[in-house]
């Protein structure tokens, strides 16, 4: 199999996710050509204790829930997907040296409960533009 081939095929088995954002922070992405990597909060105790991450989810839509994105900066009003590699936030978190269960619970809860976790993922790598396959701003 030649490399263009592989790379098709690589790119296939990758998961389609999604990131939200706001307005305010695409033009800094589109400049950049990355969507960078942020804070993993695996605890509320101390700053940076794991590797920071890129948020995604598993799902188009970010309404059912609040994800941690509503607040003053509507951080649903920008939709990249991608396809990357990336794991389920569920089963990332247990395996960080710096887990805490508490701050865990807490980002749970806040986030809207263990249904809504069940649709966070993220990857500990800025993902490039190669691997944005669209981005849309909601009217």
């Amino acid at each position: 199999m030649g490399k263009a081939s592989r790379s098709k095929q690589e790119r296939r088995n990758k998961p389609l996710l999604y990131h939200f954002t706001s307005r305010m922070h695409l033009p800094v992405i589109e400049a950049t050509g990355f969507l960078n990597t942020t804070e993993s909060n695996l605890s509320f105790k101390a700053s940076r204790v794991g590797p920071d991450v890129v948020w995604l989810l598993d799902t188009e839509s970010a309404d059912d829930y609040p994800h941690g994105l509503t607040g003053i900066v509507d951080k649903t009003a920008v939709r990249i997907t991608v396809r990357t590699n990336a794991v389920r936030w569920t089963e990332w978190v247990k395996r960080q040296p710096g887990y805490d269960p508490v701050s865990a619970a807490v980002l749970v809860e806040t986030g809207g409960g263990p249904e809504a976790a069940s649709h966070w993922w993220v990857a500990e790598h800025p993902i490039p533009r190669s691997e944005w396959v669209d981005v849309e701003t909601r009217s």
